[in-house]
């Protein structure tokens, strides 16, 4: 159950930059038992719908939400079909009840509250999708969606603090087998080589725009350990960020584009450079970020060339530097 965990656990986080301070080690305990008290009591408020919801509140409810899936982090290769579906079968009923509960309790347009419903709702359709056509490999692929979304709260609204499982499982699983890393040297270099590829065809279309930055492989950030591989910062300026993730096997696995500045021109040129060189037309990039930023979805996705491509609207997220990240995850 592995991959479910590395790219949940990965996704959440790299977008957190999560530290070991002693912020991000609350008990379990300490967040469902007085919490389940508080709210209790709170259904019963004459202005429980007009309250905004707090960093204590948020990790309360994602908890809830992620827990009984997260669980199935922790499934042996003995166990089965059975044992993932009573997991996600108890994690509906958890979300049904904290949806219920947040209802009675936030205001609705509250920007904390609407990310932690989209987080259940999201998590719900994932768990439901198994339960019906028992793919695991997509809900894999969703764990990553539901990690990128919990980080992104974490970072902008809990000072980077992640709900109580998710932390505690990210340092069960944080050790690394040595057996994984032997060819470490040789898959470096085979990546190498992909992101030289990648480098050579981005600056081939930068350098038909005067003034355009390229790529330069001696500027690059070093390269930085997470869960589930690492990732490294190619660019970053005022205007945009362009980053690539590597799986724990050391191979590439994604792209990823943050416009920081949604009027600057070299942001989207640079976004939609990564889309050609990936094989990802600019028409089907410019019809996702309509629907992402006209339609103020939270997030839009296609598939296009052997890539799922999913585009996030930070516009709402006061606390993020960004206005637009697009992501470019290999299928």
């Amino acid at each position: 159950m592995k991959k479910y965990l590395f790219l949940l656990i990965g996704m959440a986080m790299l977008l957190a930059a999560c530290d070991d301070s002693s912020e991000g080690d609350t008990s379990e305990e300490e967040n469902n038992g007085s919490r389940t008290e508080e709210v209790a009591a709170e259904i019963n408020s004459e202005e429980a719908n007009t309250e905004e919801m707090g960093k204590r509140d948020a990790l309360y409810y994602l908890e809830e939400i992620t827990k009984s899936s997260l669980n199935i982090s922790y499934l042996t290769d003995g166990d089965g079909e059975a044992e993932i579906k009573q997991l996600l079968t108890e994690g509906i009923d958890n979300i049904d009840t904290a949806i219920k509960d947040i209802e009675k309790n936030f205001n609705s347009e509250d920007p904390l509250t609407k990310e932690v419903v989209e987080v259940a709702d999201f998590v719900k359709e994932a768990s439901e999708k198994y339960l019906d056509d028992n793919d695991f490999e997509a809900l894999s692929n969703a764990s990553g969606e539901i990690g990128y979304m919990v980080g992104v709260i974490a970072r902008n609204y809990l000072d980077k603090e992640l709900p109580p499982t998710i932390a505690r499982v990210s340092e069960d699983f944080s050790e690394v087998d040595e057996s994984e890393s032997n060819d470490k040297g040789q898959l470096d270099k085979q990546v190498n080589e992909e992101l030289e590829d990648f480098i050579e065809e981005y600056n081939r279309y930068g350098s038909q725009l005067d003034g355009f930055e390229l790529l330069d492989p001696n500027a690059f950030e070093d390269r930085q350990e997470t869960e589930f591989g690492t990732s490294q910062v190619l660019h970053s300026s005022d205007d945009y960020v362009i980053r690539v993730a590597y799986d724990s096997d050391n191979e590439i696995n994604s792209f990823a584009v943050g416009v920081v500045d949604n009027e600057s021109g070299n942001a989207f040129s640079s976004l939609f450079f990564v889309g050609e060189v990936l094989g990802i037309s600019n028409d089907s990039l410019v019809v996702a970020m309509s629907e992402t930023l006209d339609e103020r979805h939270n997030q839009y996705n296609f598939s296009e060339s052997g890539y799922k491509v999913t585009i996030f609207n930070e516009l709402e997220n006061q606390s993020s530097e960004l206005t637009l990240s697009v992501w470019f995850e290999k299928e």
